[in-house]
């Protein structure tokens, strides 16, 4: 059975709540529910949504690290700060960007004898030999061929300033 929580209010912590609420009537399954008023399971529904944005949407230090595992690769906000010559002026100036760019944690990996061991998920370079890539990488496309990643240097000229998760909207089909 498919249920759509974001049928009513297109909020699916607030259709939950409405939901476990109406199955504890029905069914007597969830003792104490079905005593909330639906004031208050909507107060719940906004703090849990702001605490979950907060979550969410929080810059982290860009010393730190994101949890992705091994063998795959995440989509991130990273904001950098970047040293550029001004044409105009004749000046060094900076200037604080933001893009999307993908945190990569594909080592290439080796047994005891030093030997690849072989894996499906191993990236491969032009030529199709296996390359290892741990850290920020930006997802390039190209007309003629395939996708490809291309490592981002930090240096001091474009640092990183911290680095935050990517939520993709969800999409709503224009009318």
């Amino acid at each position: 059975m498919e249920i759509d929580l974001d049928s009513v209010y297109g909020d699916g912590w607030y259709d939950g709540f409405l939901y476990a609420k109406k199955i504890a009537t029905d069914e007597d399954s969830f003792s104490g529910i079905e005593d909330c008023s639906e004031t208050d399971v909507l107060e719940m529904s906004e703090r849990a949504e702001s605490e979950q944005r907060t979550r969410r949407n929080k810059w982290n230090k860009p010393d730190t690290v994101p949890n992705v595992e091994k063998g795959e690769e995440k989509l991130f906000w990273i904001a950098v700060k970047s040293e550029f010559l001004n044409p105009h002026t004749k000046r060094v100036e900076f200037k604080t960007i933001t893009f999307l760019a993908h945190y990569q944690n594909r080592p290439l990996e080796y047994d005891a004898n030093e030997e690849l061991i072989e894996r499906d998920d191993y990236l491969i370079d032009i030529d199709g030999c296996p390359i290892g890539s741990v850290g920020w990488v930006e997802n390039k496309r190209h007309c003629e061929f395939e996708d490809f990643y291309e490592k981002i240097d930090f240096n001091k000229n474009y640092q990183l300033l911290g680095w935050a998760n990517y939520q993709a909207p969800n999409f709503v089909e224009p009318v």
